[in-house]
């Protein structure tokens, strides 16, 4: 009888332990990462090839820019790391969260750069364009602005080539973002 209730419990020890690695995500909790935020800083928490993409150390700094027929955000990091993304299209802001297709043969309605430099003496960098995917702007507000992205980038000089693509995620998260507004009402914007 003893054997049986360890076994049991053994069993239920393993189950336990792989429903919770199946349920626990890789990614990255925004509520924590706002707290280590200072206003105006965003984290750029990317992988690229499943590998991250900026160090750890990196603190970006730019600004939103929203129009009622286009949102994008530039940030740039301490290292000269920059990553840029644009939402297009005819009330772009209608339906939230905002999630946008990734199209290589139609970049106005999302686009992500995502760059950063890797020989700071030469002058040299590492660049990609995503080529498909989504982007959604999960959150905007004046005390937050939430991104993530999910598909293909490929380098600036061969994204022609689907061969070469990389798989890419992660999330932008930036703490009361320098917000620059026209055209529209922060009704109409914020969520």
């Amino acid at each position: 009888m003893k054997l049986r209730t360890r076994q049991f419990y053994l069993a239920l020890l393993i189950v336990g332990n792989i429903s919770l690695s199946c349920s626990t995500s890789s990614s990255p909790n925004v509520t924590e990462v706002l707290a280590t935020l200072k206003e105006g800083e965003a984290k750029v928490l990317f992988t690229i090839d499943n590998q991250p993409f900026y160090s750890d150390s990196s603190v970006f700094k730019g600004e939103i820019t929203a129009f009622d027929h286009a949102f994008r955000i530039n940030i740039t990091d301490q290292f000269q790391g920059n990553t840029v993304i644009a939402i297009g299209g005819d009330q772009w802001f209608a339906t939230k969260p905002i999630t946008k297709a990734v199209d290589t043969n139609n970049q106005t309605q999302a686009s992500a750069m995502i760059g950063r430099i890797t020989d700071p003496a030469n002058r040299r960098g590492l660049g990609y364009i995503m080529t498909s995917g989504e982007i959604t702007l999960e959150a905007l507000s004046e005390e937050k602005a939430i991104l993530r992205l999910k598909g293909q980038v490929g380098e600036y000089t061969t994204m022609g080539n689907p061969a070469t693509w990389k798989p890419v995620e992660g999330v932008i998260v930036y703490k009361k973002p320098l917000l620059k507004v026209q055209g529209l009402t922060p009704q109409q914007l914020y969520f």
